[in-house]
């Protein structure tokens, strides 16, 4: 008798200890299955957060947006690509993070060429817009009219990241007033003549800094190339860009390649 009473105690403590783990064990997955919700919770968060950072510049109704926008859309795209490149640098893989910095993030914007679209009569950016031999965006107009910003390409976002912060000169106001002279007269005056006309209202604004007058040159920091390509920069964020299709994203949500078009 004493034998099985013993019997059923330890029978009892085995299974009491069995149903404490057994508890402990649906506690953990409980505690486990919770923290994972609120990781994804986060993640997804945090993607979102970071999604529209980009999105709210993209609008697909004919209003679309203006060329600033873009700017602000370039600008953020090469503070990605800082990041980019310090994972690059730093052999980070971003393995679990909200964010991967490895994906290779685009801006295509398409209609910047010299021709007009092939489904519509708007005309290209360079065609509407380019003056004489400079030309604000270079050679990073593909063949097909396409300015393509790629992350995982330093030299590609730099150089049109550095296309708008190359106007940073002493005398901003003379620039503009240099820009506005040239914008209203190179399709109608020769070149001698838009000089001329700078060189006076340069020295009527500030006749101390800006003595030649009408023998005024391009010189100093208004060089023709900077005062050309400035007033091709004014008539780029003034413009209206659209959704050429609709944003793509990476595997794990976040945006990856963004398709505008010059519109007018």
């Amino acid at each position: 008798m004493e034998n099985a009473s013993k019997a059923l105690i330890i029978a009892g403590s085995t299974l009491i200890a069995i149903m404490i783990i057994t508890l402990f064990a649906i506690m953990n997955n409980q505690i486990s299955s919770y923290q994972q919700r609120k990781d994804e919770e986060v993640r997804v968060e945090q993607i979102a957060k970071f999604n529209n950072d980009f999105n709210r510049y993209i609008v697909s109704d004919d209003d679309g947006i203006s060329g600033a926008d873009v700017v602000t859309l370039v600008n953020k795209l090469n503070e990605y690509n800082q990041k980019s490149i310090i994972n690059t640098e730093n052999g980070t893989t971003n393995s679990g993070k909200s964010i991967d910095y490895n994906v290779v993030m685009t801006i295509t914007i398409s209609n910047m060429g010299n021709t007009a679209e092939n489904n519509g009569s708007t005309q290209g950016f360079r065609k509407r817009y380019g003056y004489d031999e400079n030309d604000l965006f270079g050679s990073n107009i593909n063949r097909y009219g396409q300015i393509i910003i790629k992350s995982d390409s330093t030299a590609g976002v730099n150089s049109i990241y550095s296309l708008f912060r190359n106007f940073q000169v002493n005398d901003k106001n003379a620039l503009e007033i240099a820009s506005k002279i040239y914008q209203k007269n190179y399709a109608t005056e020769s070149d001698a003549k838009i000089q001329e006309l700078i060189g006076e209202s340069l020295y009527e604004y500030n006749s101390k800094k800006y003595t030649a007058r009408t023998a005024w040159k391009y010189s100093g920091e208004l060089t023709k190339k900077t005062i050309v390509e400035y007033t091709e920069y004014k008539e780029f964020v003034s413009s209206t860009f659209v959704k050429a299709q609709d944003t793509e994203y990476a595997e794990n949500g976040q945006v990856q390649n963004i398709y505008l078009k010059f519109y007018n």
